[in-house]
């Protein structure tokens, strides 16, 4: 089954829950984790995310990353409405993220609902 580089499953009382496939160069940022007095990649996108959709968006990581550290991919969720056009949603994202972060799409990846593994990969 393809999926866009967004996709829901489970509604959460009347939310859906949203997948985004992500990459980011991490040099200008303290890791993916929001911290205190310190830039991260999820702060940068919860801002993002936030104005596009006019509403406070908590973004949760399937993964983080250190300080400096790039990703080639991360999978994060967040919680909204339903969203009808979800390119055109991406577009706006992208917008508005500057250009060390990007909301990629990923028609690969399927949901079944339950994940049973994980694996990392790391390049020193």
């Amino acid at each position: 089954m393809q999926l866009p580089f967004l996709y829901f499953c489970t509604p959460n009382d009347f939310e859906l829950r949203y997948f985004i496939d992500l990459a980011y160069n991490g040099k200008n940022y303290h890791g993916w984790q929001i911290q205190p007095e310190a830039i991260s990649v999820q702060e940068v996108l919860e801002e993002a995310m936030s104005t596009v959709l006019r509403r406070v968006i908590k973004v949760t990581g399937a993964g983080r990353t250190d300080t400096g550290v790039h990703a080639k991919q991360l999978i994060a969720h967040f919680d909204y409405d339903e969203i009808e056009d979800l390119e055109k949603m991406k577009f706006k994202f992208n917008s508005l993220l500057p250009k060390d972060i990007s909301v990629k799409k990923n028609n690969t990846r399927s949901w079944n609902g339950s994940c049973t593994i994980r694996c990392d990969r790391a390049r020193i």
